[in-house]
């Protein structure tokens, strides 16, 4: 058997079955992976049964970030590591964070991380090293209230460390599964405004797809990339304008 350590791994499944297999066996050197399924009607349940150290739970959608937060509450471990369905632990990165697990100096671990698109992993465009917060020790941060994009907060002092080996994202295989999914997230990011209460500009409506463009493609040396770089950073100026536009219809 091998050997696991006192973890908690966080993630989250809807319809994961391409998906899960690959996200939970990366995790197989952790002690607890707490699964929360917002009902899955695909064979993600069975496939999550066949892990040892995967407990299932079919909860009630409350938005990424409080989802994660109470699953956080019941984790076990102080030790904690979320990730994505699609998303993969690299035998290199598990040593990098196991070592440090062990060390245990830092409270909070940022970790690079790569995505695939189309064919590919980028480097450019802006999407890599892309470092996420995603090892924490849970008296030390806590996830933000955030609709969209949510991260972790941590706490007044909290020691944070940057990993060098990156978690793997095989996010997109095509491109109208790229422009769902930013639909999807400027849906929930105007909806983010309006609870919160926060009214674009009229130029950041308009010119902020315009400079959203222009990080990824030229500043972000996003054309590196040839045509997905250019698909990228259309993407990106599309879900730009996508959010504002979203909030103003809202917003009548």
């Amino acid at each position: 058997m091998k050997t696991q350590y006192p973890i908690t791994a966080i993630v989250l499944t809807l319809n994961e079955e391409k998906n899960i297999e690959r996200c939970l066996s990366s995790l197989a050197f952790v002690d607890e992976i707490l699964v929360c399924d917002s009902g899955s009607i695909d064979n993600t349940e069975n496939m999550v049964s066949l892990y040892p150290n995967a407990i299932f739970r079919k909860i009630q959608w409350k938005g990424y970030a409080q989802t994660k937060q109470e699953a956080l509450e019941i984790a076990k471990n102080n030790w904690i590591i979320w990730l994505d369905a699609d998303e993969k632990i690299t035998k290199k990165s598990r040593k990098e964070i196991v070592e440090e697990v062990i060390i245990n100096k830092y409270d909070i671990l940022k970790i690079p991380r790569q995505t695939y698109f189309i064919d590919s992993f980028m480097y450019y465009g802006g999407w890599y090293p892309d470092y996420q917060m995603r090892i924490f020790k849970k008296d030390k941060a806590r996830f933000d209230d955030s609709m969209v994009h949510e991260s972790i907060v941590p706490v007044e002092g909290a020691a944070i460390k940057e990993l060098y080996f990156p978690l793997k994202h095989y996010s997109f295989y095509t491109v109208d599964q790229y422009k769902a999914k930013q639909k999807k997230y400027a849906q929930l990011f105007a909806e983010d405004l309006i609870k919160r209460n926060k009214k674009p500009s009229f130029f950041k409506r308009f010119l902020s797809p315009v400079w959203a463009w222009l990080q990824s493609f030229i500043f972000k040396f996003g054309f590196l990339e040839g045509k997905n770089g250019l698909t990228i950073a259309n993407g990106a100026a599309q879900y730009t304008y996508w959010k504002y536009q979203l909030y103003f219809e809202k917003k009548k």
